[in-house]
């Protein structure tokens, strides 16, 4: 405390009842008066009741039993002992004026009696005495890895990922620092920047004011003016996924691992916009995570258009500006820059081969999904699994 008084903050003793999101920030109830802050740091015991504001009522077996003694002893040794084939500890921590020794052990799994047991017998070992000691239990958190994934301690948080990155290439544009860029479009939020695998990270801090939206198109600004490539003289392309906000630090696990699940699935259709969704994205996710549904139905669909003169990949791009203009034939022709009558042999030669109508709605269905499941596969440029 008193090394943050000398930083500047200011230190109010009071008690804490209760705390409670205002905006971006907190509002604080003590005993004797209400405070705001931007962020809040909960420091508590077990039994505190402000921890519900922050996650589940933890189970029993979610907290460790602890019994020891205050001994009128000096020592400087710190000494902690594990046990082989039980789940707790013995420990012996020196104080200024007395020595804090003690054990845990697994609610449920050990009694008093047999804490009292096997602490006695540690201090025989060691020889520390009970005479004159102070006896102290309280109850010690020690959650399971089920309640820790399920843990809401952090807030809830979204993860912005954009790439891929050049081989090589600056990952801060033109000198800029993208965490500052970052910073500065999440706020009042707090942020992170990182950079993995030649793409980068953002984790913002989600509280309802679109602060990965913010976050995400000043990724694109910035990005999109990055150094040019020496090959190519072009600033390098890049994709930004926004994933969906989840709570506690598992949440930003699972929204990480959907950005990146759906920045694949942009790379692999060739999506035009520079930010996008992963929420947006759900139902090409389901059809890679049935890879041989989508591989038979390309099959079936699509294989016949290898038969026509220059291969499929022609009237696979057709299909899918055509569908991509809502089905209509001039408007696909100004995407792919041909004539209305070059797309619209094009379409019959689909309907010639696949025996398919691009325009009646039960077959540009088939067809549509056919198409996607294609560029999910990369199809015709790489084979498709043998079936």
């Amino acid at each position: 405390l008193r090394r943050a008084e000398e930083a500047g903050a200011e230190v109010v003793a009071d008690r804490s009842l209760n705390l409670r999101r205002v905006g971006s920030g907190w509002a604080l109830d003590g005993k004797r008066g209400s405070y705001s802050a931007d962020f809040v740091t909960l420091a508590a015991g077990a039994r505190t009741q402000l921890r519900r504001l922050f996650a589940e009522d933890f189970r029993p077996q979610d907290f460790m039993l602890t019994f020891g003694y205050y001994v009128p002893a000096r020592e400087d040794l710190l000494r902690v002992h594990f046990y082989r084939d039980y789940e707790g500890y013995a420990w012996s921590f020196p104080r200024p004026d007395h020595l804090s020794v003690g054990i845990c052990g697994k609610v449920g799994e050990d009694r008093m009696a047999g804490l009292r047991e096997r602490l006695h017998r540690f201090m025989q070992t060691f020889g520390y005495s009970t005479e004159g000691a102070e006896i102290y239990s309280h109850l010690l958190p020690s959650l399971s890895l089920e309640s820790w994934s399920g843990l809401r301690l952090a807030g809830p948080h979204q993860v912005v990922l954009a790439g891929p990155a050049p081989a090589g290439g600056p990952v801060n544009p033109q000198g800029l620092e993208i965490d500052a860029v970052v910073a500065d479009a999440a706020a009042p939020s707090p942020s992170l920047v990182a950079s993995r695998g030649g793409r980068l990270v953002a984790i913002v801090g989600a509280s309802g004011g679109g602060e990965a939206d913010n976050v995400a198109h000043a990724m694109a600004r910035v990005l999109g003016h990055g150094r040019p490539e020496p090959a190519t003289g072009r600033a390098p392309s890049w994709r930004i996924v926004i994933g969906r906000s989840y709570p506690g630090p598992s949440g930003v696990v699972r929204s990480y691992e959907e950005a990146a699940e759906a920045l694949d699935v942009t790379q692999r259709l060739g999506l035009s916009e520079p930010v996008a969704r992963a929420a947006d994205l759900l139902i090409y996710q389901v059809l890679l995570r049935d890879r041989e549904a989508v591989t038979d139905l390309v099959r079936t669909e699509l294989v016949p258009l290898g038969r026509a003169r220059g291969g499929a990949a022609p009237l696979l791009a057709t299909l899918a500006a055509y569908y991509s203009c809502g089905g209509v034939a001039a408007a696909a022709a100004r995407q792919l820059h041909l004539s209305v009558r070059a797309v619209t042999y094009r379409l019959a030669r689909v309907r010639e081969l696949t025996g398919r109508e691009p325009a009646r709605p039960a077959d540009a269905l088939i067809l549509q999904v056919a198409v996607i499941g294609a560029q999910l596969l990369d199809w015709p440029a790489t084979p498709l699994d043998p079936g």
